[in-house]
């Protein structure tokens, strides 16, 4: 898979934010926080791990699958936050 670099995506979460009237710095902020800066080739899976298992949190925002909002994410779109489409 092709995944974007984690310039693509920051350009895009600063664009993004600012469409919509948010501070990009804050946006990217939290998206620093949480997976832009775990693999792009692993989706941008958490690197987490509990209990000996690896959370299952995709893309620049970590969304859960698995009793989060990853799995309303698949739900809504029939897409699949690991998905490179989908950052």
């Amino acid at each position: 898979m092709n995944y974007p670099s984690r310039d693509q995506i920051a350009q895009y979460i600063i664009q993004s934010a600012q469409a919509r009237g948010i501070d990009p710095r804050i946006a990217l902020t939290v998206a620093k926080g949480e997976g832009l800066n775990a693999n792009p080739a692993e989706g941008w899976q958490s690197n987490y791990v509990k209990n000996g298992r690896r959370e299952t949190s995709f893309g620049p925002y970590q969304l859960l699958v698995g009793g989060g909002l990853g799995d309303k994410f698949i739900s809504q779109t029939g897409s699949h936050p690991r998905d490179p489409s989908t950052v």
